[in-house]
């Protein structure tokens, strides 16, 4: 729920072209045509334009330079100013910091404010001089070549899906009546096509373990830069297989019937022949690992419901998830709450009716969740029910306004809270309030923010606290905390950029958050590799008695590329690595130093190609 008013009645917003290639590294010319349908904006007033995070900031000063925009009117006598903003501006700011910029600062709140409908930046045009009347027309030339610049920079790709959206909002007469921002945001939105890039990186799925073989192949492409490609023109041959049949899931996505020959550990080779294409699926077993399979999944996403994908409806989402990005299990998990939007009741009802919907036993599995977003007390958390209901408890309520009384409120409810980003430097955890371990069971370790590991790790946090907020921090004050990663995702690339793997008897909504529950559990920077970790036949996750005798370690690990190093932690110090240069690794260990109690293991892998996996620890007891 959005905290601005919405009208349609002061202007209306269009752009030309209707449509556009999105290839980062190009640039755009783009004209937003505004008509004025009220006499009611006066000099001294404002239009506030938002437009997608995937362009480049716009200058108004050098017309002859790249990200030049600038703005004319009809109405002689009238005088436009430019002014941007980006929401990259408040991330200097701690966060506490930020809520009293915003509280203070009326233009800066109003550039916070079009984060929810997919305007990750804004711009304002400011009116002086002749007011405005019905009729009247504005066109903001963005990326205006007009004086030899080259254009608006295209410089993300993975903010919109089919379209990218300019929003137009106004303060008529610039003294702010509008509530929260003091401007009205005007419905409906101008739309600009996305035309979609060529296949230019294949990934093909099959599961993890498949005692009965593999039947099934699922393809995804992505173009060059990285967002979800068109399929509908794609061909495949496998290497070492027979495609019997083809199933268009979506203009992204194919399913293939196959016969694949039964080996003990399977890597299918699909080659797409006309773009000389080649990829290979990630490996597969025929055997259960200890008794169960392995679903993979991506369980921290956003919608239109808070700061998301705009297009996205939770529906949107779990069809994405469960079609294009062929995950096993996902969960929608909006903010609760932020300065400039609030999760109501309605949206929270909608997000339970479409998890409902989707949850298909056997087929796909939704979680019910949504994001605890207190970076003033404890920082973010995700919460995960157990059944199809539960309920939102804001973090901005006084009776829910810190971790302790967070998790008092949560006691009705089989749940659990999963930080993440914990090491982020001003949206992290500090670990300072001490988790019930019957609620808090995990920690998100990776996601597209970066690695929360420990400091000096491999695709760091851009902003982080080590010292007080990393996983390892948490650990070495003795909380239990299994490990996952997720994406975090606002945009389209749902396991792209981490996936939680559970180790479960059958897919359905209680086994995979029984599994979560039990720490059954790793995480991947995205990868779908296999990883097992046991001590004494104790697996991930789980904790035992040793005995005061030496422990027998054993790890076995299929990767999707080549293994460049396996390390075992202790107390999170490496006490023994391997660097095997092989797609499969079987490593043993025998630990004779007698730990203590408390003492406690885990696993990092890290391949050819830089993807990673971190096993949950097991502890002795």
């Amino acid at each position: 729920m959005i905290k601005e008013e919405f009208r349609k009645d002061l202007v209306s917003i269009g752009v030309e072209p209707q449509d556009i290639e999105l290839e980062i590294g190009q640039t755009a010319s783009i004209k937003i045509i505004i008509k004025v349908n009220s006499d009611e904006i006066l000099s001294g007033g404002s239009i506030r334009i938002g437009f997608p995070g995937i362009f480049a900031n716009p200058q108004f000063s050098e017309p002859g330079l790249i990200d030049y925009c600038s703005a004319t009117c009809s109405r002689q006598g009238t005088v436009l100013s430019l002014e941007s903003y980006s929401f990259a501006t408040f991330r200097k700011y701690s966060y506490k910091r930020m809520l009293e910029i915003l509280e203070l600062d009326r233009r800066k709140r109003a550039a916070f404010a079009g984060r929810p409908y997919g305007s990750l930046k804004t711009l304002f045009i400011d009116i002086s001089g002749e007011s405005l009347h019905k009729g009247d027309e504005i066109i903001l030339h963005f990326g205006d070549r007009q004086g030899g610049g080259a254009g608006i920079s295209i410089t993300e790709a993975d903010r919109c899906t089919d379209y990218a959206y300019f929003t137009a909002s106004v303060d008529p007469d610039g003294m702010g009546k509008a509530p929260y921002s003091g401007f009205y945001v005007i419905l409906p939105q101008a739309k600009l096509k996305i035309r979609k890039g060529s296949p230019a990186l294949l990934d093909a799925v099959v599961p993890s373990i498949a005692p009965k073989g593999i039947n099934k192949i699922k393809m995804q492409a992505y173009s060059k830069n990285l967002e979800p490609a068109d399929l509908s023109t794609c061909h495949f041959k496998l290497l070492n297989g027979k495609i019997i049949s083809e199933k268009r899931l979506d203009i992204r996505s194919v399913e293939m019937n196959v016969d694949i020959p039964s080996v003990p550990i399977t890597r299918v080779s699909v080659l797409e022949p006309e773009r000389k294409l080649i990829t290979k699926t990630n490996p597969s077993l025929r055997t259960q690992i200890n008794g169960y399979n392995i679903y993979w999944g991506d369980i921290h996403g956003k919608t239109r419901y808070s700061d998301g994908n705009c297009e996205w409806l939770p529906s949107d989402y779990y069809q994405y998830a469960r079609d294009v990005a062929h995950l096993d299990f996902s969960a929608v998990s909006d903010h609760d709450a932020e300065m400039d939007y609030l999760l109501s009741a309605a949206d929270w009802e909608d997000i339970k009716n479409a998890g409902n919907k989707y949850n298909q036993p056997g087929k796909f599995v939704t979680l019910l969740g949504y994001e605890y977003t207190n970076r003033v007390s404890g920082g973010d958390r995700n919460i995960y029910f157990r059944g199809n209901d539960g309920e939102v408890f804001h973090w901005d309520n006084p009776e829910s306004n810190n971790p302790e009384k967070l998790w008092k409120k949560l006691k009705k409810y089989d749940c659990i809270t999963i930080p993440h980003h914990p090491a982020h430097a001003w949206l992290g955890t500090r670990w300072e309030h001490v988790p019930p371990v019957n609620i808090e069971r995990l920690v998100e370790i990776f996601s597209a923010h970066g690695n929360s590991e420990c400091s000096g790790c491999r695709q760091a946090l851009r902003f982080a606290d080590y010292i007080n907020g990393s996983v390892q921090a948490a650990l070495a004050k003795g909380y239990r905390l299994g490990i996952i990663a997720s994406g975090d995702i606002h945009s389209v690339r749902l396991g792209f950029h981490g996936k939680a793997a559970v180790f479960a008897k059958s897919l359905s909504r209680e086994n995979i958050w029984d599994a979560l529950y039990q720490r059954r559990c790793y995480g991947t920077t995205g990868a779908r590799i296999i990883l097992d970790f046991k001590i004494d036949e104790t697996m991930m996750g789980d904790s035992f008695s040793a005995h005061d005798k030496p422990l027998q370690i054993k790890t076995s690990v299929y990767g999707t590329d080549r293994i460049r190093k396996v390390e075992l932690l202790r107390n999170n110090q490496v006490i023994h690595s391997i660097t095997p240069d092989a797609e499969d690794v079987k490593m043993e260990y025998i630990d004779s130093s007698r730990p203590r109690q408390g003492t406690f293991y885990y696993l990092r892998v890290l391949q050819e190609d830089e993807h990673m996996a971190w096993s949950s620890p097991i502890w002795i007891d």
